[in-house]
């Protein structure tokens, strides 16, 4: 790779690197794709992205790229790395371009502070990341609710239900072709009404109280504040949400899910639950969820097996390890949760959305 050059990724490389996208990646169909490349790697709330290009001569020929991320974890706010997106040019494939690239990266990723690496590698490269000594949990554990049985029964056959429930949760569009005009304004002004503000405000509280270790509040998952919420759901162009809040005096709970169509039916990933600590909470999560059901006529709900919420689980079938695949690389080793292992996550679905 004598004549590759390694270079810091800059704004002005974003027409080459999205025309390399669409080649190595993406492909030509992907609606609004520089669009799509600014709001995850520009207008993230959580920082600019981290970024590397290769040349050979005037041309670059691969991109890696890792989200700036915040988790919380152990009563603490942690500044970490979440890789998404390489792509190398196909007469470049097979020379240790990715490798070298995002061995790269950590060296400045560590020096800003982070403490650990994310990701969600498809088939392909996972192999890859293993290789590098990435730790990995494995895939997302998943709960359903089946609401219509006998159609969902007569839509698959029962011998191909636990295929089509959950299967692939978070890898793109589940078989859809994607969109670049998603409007989910409706979510968005639900994020901003004032008693939704508050409850996001005493969640994010929450989550940066030191606690036990034996609680669920101690495990990592993506850190909840009103911008990444407005971010991640209200101007996502690409993804259709819905959403929905129930309070009863103090108590509240905010239910944010995702809709897909596969093999003919509704399918509702419950991508966000915001609520506070105790038992109405739970009760009305469980709530909002079947309202949320009832208003997008879902099929049936998916929702992550490591949520902090376990008794609004009630009537949520166990289905294995059915979600997204997750490797870890550890930046810093003082870490008080352990994350190689899904015992130090309380991650939902929406925190290992495909970026």
């Amino acid at each position: 790779m004598a004549d590759l050059e390694i270079h810091p990724l800059q704004r002005q490389d974003e027409a080459d690197v999205v025309e390399l996208m669409r080649l190595a990646l993406y492909g030509r169909d992907f609606p609004d794709l520089p669009g799509y490349w600014r709001w995850k790697h520009y207008d993230n709330p959580f920082g600019e992205s981290f970024g590397l290009v290769a040349r050979a001569g005037d041309q670059i020929v691969a991109v890696r790229a890792f989200m700036n991320w915040h988790l919380c974890g152990g009563g603490r706010l942690l500044r970490v790395g979440r890789a998404v997106d390489m792509a190398v040019h196909p007469e470049w494939r097979r020379r240790g371009v990715f490798e070298r690239m995002t061995l790269a990266l950590l060296e400045p990723m560590t020096a800003e502070g982070l403490v650990l690496t994310f990701n969600t590698p498809n088939a392909m490269s996972l192999a890859g990341y293993l290789k590098m000594g990435w730790a990995h949990p494995g895939r997302l554990p998943l709960r359903v609710k089946i609401r219509r049985p006998l159609r969902t029964t007569v839509r698959v056959g029962r011998t191909l239900l636990t295929r089509v429930i959950g299967g692939g949760v978070s890898q793109g569009g589940g078989g859809q072709a994607l969109q670049g005009n998603v409007d989910n304004s409706r979510v968005l002004r639900l994020l901003r009404d004032p008693a939704v503000v508050e409850l996001v405000q005493r969640a994010r509280e929450a989550q940066l109280v030191a606690i036990s270790p034996r609680s669920t509040a101690f495990r990592l998952r993506t850190a909840l504040g009103q911008e990444y919420l407005e971010w991640h759901y209200g101007k996502n162009r690409w993804y259709p949400y819905a959403a929905t809040y129930e309070a009863q005096g103090p108590a509240a709970a905010l239910v944010i899910g995702r809709l897909r169509q596969r093999a003919g039916l509704v399918e509702l990933l419950l991508t966000e639950v915001v609520t506070c600590p105790g038992r109405r909470g739970r009760a009305l999560v469980a709530r909002a969820a079947a309202r949320l059901a009832r208003e997008t006529r879902a099929d049936y709900l998916v929702t992550s097996a490591l949520g902090g919420t376990p008794g609004a689980l009630r009537g949520y079938i166990p289905v294995g390890r059915r979600g997204v695949d997750v490797t870890v690389r550890l930046l810093e080793s003082t870490l008080t949760v352990d994350p190689s292992t899904w015992a130090g996550w309380a991650a939902g679905i929406g925190d290992f959305e495909l970026f």
